[in-house]
């Protein structure tokens, strides 16, 4: 994909994560998790994927040389509970507009549940198809994706 857009690769190396949402896990626990952005890697610095392959992987290593002070430390009873009490109220808020959208769809518009269901399903549908045609259609083959690497093909067979 490198190859065919010409564009910066960016680096991003994640700290914590692991810790956070540990193998074999159910839930994800609290923790510290950082993400750090490291400077782009422009096409014209590596020749070939392998070149590029090599460049990202020792930027990346480099990076982690320099971890964050919050790896593996515990989090404060403070930060876990103030963490729990913004899901709990999250949790209340959702339910509380889940309540008023029935009561306005259901009980004042008379509104049945399968067209609530139907309408719902085919906004998703008709929003999906949407995202889908723009992404494939206008953005990837607009920025020289796949016309452009049927065009390579062709100068290849020639």
């Amino acid at each position: 994909m490198w190859e065919e857009l010409h564009a910066p690769v960016v680096p991003v190396v994640t700290f914590g994560a692991f810790d956070v949402y540990p193998r074999k896990a159910w839930v994800n626990q609290t923790g510290h998790v950082t993400v750090r952005y490291l400077e782009p890697i422009y096409p014209h610095e590596a020749s070939g994927r392998d070149e590029m392959m090599v460049l990202l992987r020792r930027r990346m290593l480099e990076s982690m040389m320099y971890s964050p002070n919050t790896i593996g430390k515990p989090v404060s009873a403070y930060r876990r509970y103030s963490s729990v009490l913004f899901n709990l109220i999250m949790i209340a808020i959702l339910i509380t507009v889940s309540a008023l959208f029935h009561d306005l769809l259901v009980n004042q518009w008379g509104v049945s549940w399968r067209r609530i269901l139907g309408v719902g399903s085919a906004g998703m549908v008709i929003i999906t198809a949407v995202l889908y045609v723009y992404y494939v259609y206008i953005i990837h083959i607009g920025s020289g994706g796949s016309a452009g690497a049927a065009e390579a093909t062709k100068k290849k067979a020639q």
